[in-house]
């Protein structure tokens, strides 16, 4: 729900918003990327967007707590799976995070 939220809000003004969520199945690994048009994120703070209160614009600009995408990875790490996102700046981003089949599996 947070991924789609983030990719309908950080879109340009000057644009529709498009998110999508595709999923695939591997053996024993689920792997699900959900992708948006929007703003992007800079290279230097693709680590940083993980972290609690982490924000990269004022709240003038976009509304939040800087804790959504912390929270999407604590739930995602608790299920022993990864959380990692691609992104370019004006075009948009991929989260892309994999849980295991069965959850708690290693």
């Amino acid at each position: 729900q947070n991924l789609i939220g983030n990719g309908l809000k950080y879109s340009p003004p000057n644009r529709s918003p498009e998110v999508s969520v595709t999923v695939d199945h591997e053996p024993g690994i689920w792997r699900i990327a959900v992708s948006d048009n929007g703003i992007g994120i800079e290279a230097q703070y693709l680590d940083k967007i993980f972290e609690e209160f982490e924000r990269l614009h004022n709240r003038t600009e976009y509304e939040g707590t800087g804790i959504g995408l912390a929270i999407c990875k604590r739930i995602v790490n608790r299920l022993n799976g990864k959380i990692e996102v691609q992104s370019k700046p004006g075009e948009g981003s991929t989260f892309i995070f994999t849980l295991p089949e069965t959850p708690g599996a290693t």
